[in-house]
């Protein structure tokens, strides 16, 4: 297993370690001044190509990072080497980070970054937004919760929540670990190592949050609780239909059924196109993906059927809905 020394990577580093800022602290106070808060820009190291970048997180030195709400034009992955840390995330959430959690944010979360404790060891791996966008999608599995969140991300998707927390295990811990040493060790081949590391801790990823779901949504339906098995739907919209939920959590269709039409007012048809269709509004409106692509993502395997659907509801095609809107922006 791969194990930080923390003291050999420490002299890799200039002293003091400062923000992964590329903006003048002056101008950085204006924006502070202006809005209450500030935007992180790329490092230095992201702009001159760098997917992955890793800066060691001093809890001593002083900054605006530490009072005030900031956000970034790049993913962040935090990692708790040793000790704890506190990050207010949209002035009211209070995460504590431990070394057996992994945050995931992306770039608008607002955040601050709260440690008293001299002695932590903490790592930000920064995720730079063009690789996510031009080259993760087409590695990671579209399955999963982790690839959504960076999809709905990327394409500024009001519905998905905007960090993640994610428990480590042995094997997650280990590919932490190798992904961090490679980066401050700069190796031959050091920098596909680093990509090849982080789609290692995220398959990871993946992995346990796919268990996770698995296991509390059994829970939730047995218990009933219907705002949760909402939230199952809309979480899986892409591959969710009514017989796999029904024998996934051991309920008959007809009974599932009838238990979302009378609490909610709608079909559980009805509930899933509908967040079918706020998905893909917003990726027509947002990203230039095609049409038939944008399709496919929410979850229609015939094209035709949802061009008909589409049609039916807004009274026009998908490409007209994306130029009418486009041209009102």
């Amino acid at each position: 297993m791969a194990t930080l020394d923390y003291y050999t990577i420490r002299e890799h580093i200039p002293a003091p370690i400062v923000l992964p800022n590329t903006e003048p602290l002056h101008s950085i106070m204006q924006q502070i001044e202006k809005t209450g808060e500030f935007r992180i820009l790329q490092s230095s190291l992201m702009e001159h190509g760098w997917a992955v970048d890793i800066n060691l997180h001093d809890p001593v030195t002083p900054g605006p990072h530490i009072k005030y709400p900031h956000y970034h034009d790049f993913f962040e992955l935090i990692y708790v080497y040793k000790g704890e840390m506190h990050t207010i995330v949209n002035q009211k959430e209070d995460i504590l980070l431990n070394p057996k959690q992994l945050l995931l944010m992306n770039p608008d979360t607002r955040h601050v970054l709260n440690c008293n404790d001299s002695n932590a060891v903490i790592y930000n791996i920064m995720i730079q937004r063009d690789f996510v966008e031009k080259q993760l999608l087409n590695i990671i599995d579209k399955d999963y919760t982790i690839f959504h969140f960076f999809f709905h991300s990327t394409y500024h998707d009001e519905m998905i929540k905007n960090y993640l927390v994610f428990p480590i295990d042995p094997e997650m811990e280990q590919y932490i670990h190798a992904l961090i040493l490679e980066h401050f060790d700069r190796k031959p081949f050091y920098k596909q190592m680093v990509v090849a590391n982080l789609i290692l801790v995220l398959g990871q990823i993946a992995r346990i949050h796919k268990n996770q779901v698995t296991e509390q949504n059994h829970q939730l339906i047995q218990s009933g609780k219907l705002p949760e098995i909402l939230q199952y739907i809309q979480l899986n919209y892409a591959t969710v239909n009514l017989a796999s939920m029904a024998e996934q959590f051991h309920y008959s269709e007809a009974h599932l059924s009838r238990m979302i039409k009378k609490q909610t007012g709608k079909t559980f048809s009805e509930i899933l196109s509908d967040i079918r269709f706020q998905i893909a509004e917003n990726y027509l409106c947002q990203s230039d993906l095609g049409v038939e692509t944008i399709a496919e993502m929410v979850g229609y395997q015939n094209v035709s059927n949802f061009f008909r659907n589409f049609k039916q509801k807004y009274h026009c095609s998908p490409k007209e809905y994306r130029s009418q809107h486009r041209a009102s922006r």
